[in-house]
């Protein structure tokens, strides 16, 4: 019996509703990959971190989506060269990927890869970026943080659900830095009655505590407030260890990406299920006349205004959607995606690549499949096997890898 065989066949996947289940293994709805920073990983894996044969449009060196270049948006702490590189099985699944999307829409469709391994320095730049992004929404200023200290939270933990933080390191520094906020009477204050408010029911001490560690890990990944210079640990980002890959569906003939929002977009439109939700249309429509990220893209893709974005486009885009989810569930990736928001975009592959139609293996890492099956990152070997698995793909050995291969 095969070990891997995807119910819906492939001509079906375009026409096949998005369907998120609970995940036994986590009691969370599939694609919510919470605690995957707690995960146990491989400390020691030589598995190469190479270049995938797709296109690649890499954002944080200054591509964005669309294959244009914008200086502005490239990020610190890539390759000198700006190449964008995976885990060798992960290489394969993202390119095995693409030939099933290809197949499955008579080549009216391909896949770019936007980002792959992706550096500490990296990742704690482009959740900054996204702060301040958020900040601004809101009118806070750096200066004035200080107080509007819940303000600052918020804004941090919208930013990391869309491009998470890197853990703080429980070093000597970071206990003097929680001495020094809790001698501080006005800090106290805010933090204190902001958990109390984000507590569910038993307010504790230890609310204050997880409320104190949250501010001091926005500070120290973005540089603002009393946690500048604090040690962070990126073993188990996302993307540190080479696992994840960013992917848009893009038209074959145009190069339009078919994505109803812009990458590293935060919002609830770019959840996985979204457009497959009652009344999703109609609530688009309404965000794209509020948001104008949201009316800059429609505008990009050749919509004028949302109103000319009609049902019948939003079909042909839901189509695309459908199509990356069934195919990518189908070789055995997991995805991002939680009960509000996520990123459509996020992919996950395992050391274990499978045939759809067969559940026989395509692909595999010689080096970790037989002891450690249908692992990966830490997000994937947490859906997939649960949370006292052990992932293969940690930051510590990919980035030894990534030195060696030019990383700055």
């Amino acid at each position: 019996m095969s070990r891997f065989q995807y119910p819906v066949s492939m001509d079906q996947w375009r026409k096949t509703p998005i369907q998120r289940g609970i995940n036994p293994l986590t009691n969370l709805v599939e694609g919510d990959d919470s605690g995957y920073r707690q995960m146990t990983t491989l400390q020691i894996n030589s598995s190469p971190l190479v270049v995938p044969v797709v296109e690649v449009r890499a954002s944080y060196d200054g591509m964005n989506e669309f294959g244009v270049f914008h200086p502005e948006i490239a990020l610190a702490g890539g390759f000198s060269d700006g190449k964008l590189v995976l885990r060798e099985t992960a290489a394969r699944a993202i390119e095995y990927l693409d030939d099933l999307v290809r197949q499955a829409s008579d080549n009216q469709f391909k896949l770019v890869a936007l980002d792959g391994f992706r550096s500490g320095a990296r990742q704690s730049a482009g959740f900054t970026r996204l702060l301040r992004e958020q900040m601004k929404v809101i009118g806070l200023t750096v200066n004035g943080v200080s107080d509007r200290i819940a303000d600052f939270i918020a804004a941090g933990n919208i930013a990391d659900g869309t491009f998470s933080w890197v853990n703080l390191i429980r070093s000597p520094g970071f206990a003097a830095a929680v001495k020094r906020l809790k001698a501080n009477s006005v800090f106290m204050e805010q933090i204190t009655d902001f958990a109390a408010k984000s507590s569910q029911e038993h307010f504790s001490e230890q609310d204050i505590d997880e409320a104190i560690l949250t501010y001091l890990t926005i500070s120290a990944n973005s540089g603002i407030g009393e946690g500048g210079g604090l040690e962070l640990n990126f073993e188990c980002n996302a993307h540190a260890g080479g696992g994840a890959c960013d992917v848009f569906v893009v038209e074959v003939k145009s190069g339009r990406p078919i994505n109803i929002v812009p990458f590293d977009y935060a919002g609830d439109e770019a959840g996985m299920d979204f457009m497959e939700r009652e009344g999703s249309y109609q609530a688009y429509l309404k965000a794209a006349a509020e948001k104008p990220e949201l009316q800059k893209h429609l505008e990009k893709l050749g919509y004028r205004t949302p109103e000319f974005f009609q049902p019948s486009d939003w079909s042909y885009f839901q189509s695309a959607n459908r199509l990356l989810y069934h195919a990518a569930k189908a070789i055995g990736c997991t995805y991002y995606s939680g009960d509000v928001g996520g990123e459509n975009w996020h992919l996950e592959p395992g050391n274990m690549v499978y045939d759809p139609a067969t559940g026989d293996l395509v692909a595999c890492e010689r080096l970790t499949a037989s002891a450690y099956p249908d692992s990966g990152n830490p997000g994937h070997t947490l859906q997939k096997i649960g949370k006292d698995a052990i992932a293969v793909w940690g930051g510590k050995s990919a980035h030894l890898l990534a030195r060696d291969l030019g990383l700055k």
